[in-house]
C-alpha cells in the first residue's frame, strides 16, 4: 500500500525509545504532508509530540484499564472503529503482538519492527562471539515504514 492516509504507530516502551521515533515522525510529515498518525502509547510520552498536526495520541492504561488480555482485546475495540491504511508495531513485544493478531482477525495491514533479536544475541553469547555492526533502532524504525508504505 502505497502513500497510506491514516497510520496507527505502536510503542509503548521507555522515554528514550519513544523520543528516537520523533525525527522519523517528523520525516513522515514533511514527506507526506496528508498524513494523519495516530500514536498509541503511554500517556508520559504525550508531550513528545506537541509539535505535530494531524497527530492524534491514544494513551494506554496497563495498570488498571487495559490490563491483561481482556484489556487488551478492550483496547482493540475502541481503535478497531478508526479507519487506520496500516499499522506499525514498533515495539514487538507480546502485548503488541496480541493486540497486532486482533488488528489482523480484522483484515487489518499490520506491519513489526525486527528488533534484531538474534544478532545481539550472537553478539553477546559467552563463547563464538559474531562481531558485526548492530542497526541503530532509528533506522529499523524507518526500515518498517519503508517496506511497508513507503518506497524512499
Amino acid at each position: 500500500m502505497k502513500n497510506p492516509h491514516h497510520l496507527l504507530l505502536i510503542r509503548f516502551s521507555a522515554l528514550g525509545d519513544v523520543a528516537m521515533l520523533v525525527p522519523v515522525i517528523r520525516c513522515l510529515y514533511q514527506t507526506y504532508p496528508g498524513l494523519i498518525i495516530t500514536f498509541l502509547g503511554r500517556p508520559f510520552t504525550k508531550s513528545l509530540f506537541r509539535e505535530f498536526e494531524n497527530f492524534n495520541f491514544h494513551p494506554v492504561d496497563f495498570g488498571e484499564k487495559h490490563k491483561g488480555i481482556k484489556g487488551l482485546w478492550l483496547l482493540f475495540k475502541e481503535l478497531k472503529t478508526i479507519p487506520f491504511s496500516g499499522i506499525a508495531d514498533l515495539h514487538s513485544v507480546l502485548r503488541t503482538h496480541l493486540l497486532s493478531l486482533f488488528f489482523k482477525l480484522t483484515f487489518f495491514k499490520v506491519k513489526k519492527i525486527d528488533k534484531g533479536r538474534r544478532e545481539k544475541r550472537l553478539l553477546t553469547r559467552s563463547s563464538n562471539k559474531k562481531f558485526q555492526p548492530l542497526t541503530p533502532t532509528i533506522y529499523r524504525y524507518t526500515d518498517v515504514f519503508k517496506e511497508a508504505w513507503f518506497s524512499s
